[in-house]
């Protein structure tokens, strides 16, 4: 439930990640995108993430109302290195358990492998 310890995290530490994303970039990297002005389907900031090899798992609810799926669609479209998970029961919350079972799959593909023992 949205209410847990974790379910308090997930959010904020999945916002951190992109951010930290960004400002590893090399400086003027994302200049101009900054705040995605035209939104994520705006094409240079769909370039500068993909030259960064920033990664990108889109995790979509069918009956989402508030982005439709035809975004997803978008997006995958304009960004082919993606990978979408399609929640067929699920709407915009991203605590619909559907939705939350794609996210935690998501960053789980997302982890970098662990590092070899010295």
């Amino acid at each position: 439930p949205p209410s847990s310890p974790r379910m308090t995290y997930a959010q904020p530490l999945l916002t951190a990640h992109y951010c930290v994303q960004a400002l590893d970039a090399p400086a003027g990297a994302l200049e101009g995108v900054a705040g995605f002005e035209g939104g994520l389907l705006n094409p240079r900031a769909i370039r500068a993430l993909r030259e960064h090899n920033v990664a990108c798992h889109i995790v979509q609810g069918l009956r989402d109302s508030v982005c439709p799926p035809t975004t997803a669609f978008e997006l995958l479209r304009a960004w082919p290195e993606a990978r979408l998970s399609l929640c067929l029961t699920a709407g915009h919350s991203q605590y619909s358990p559907e939705i939350l079972s794609e996210l935690v799959r998501a960053v789980e593909l997302l982890r970098p492998p662990p590092a070899p023992a010295a």
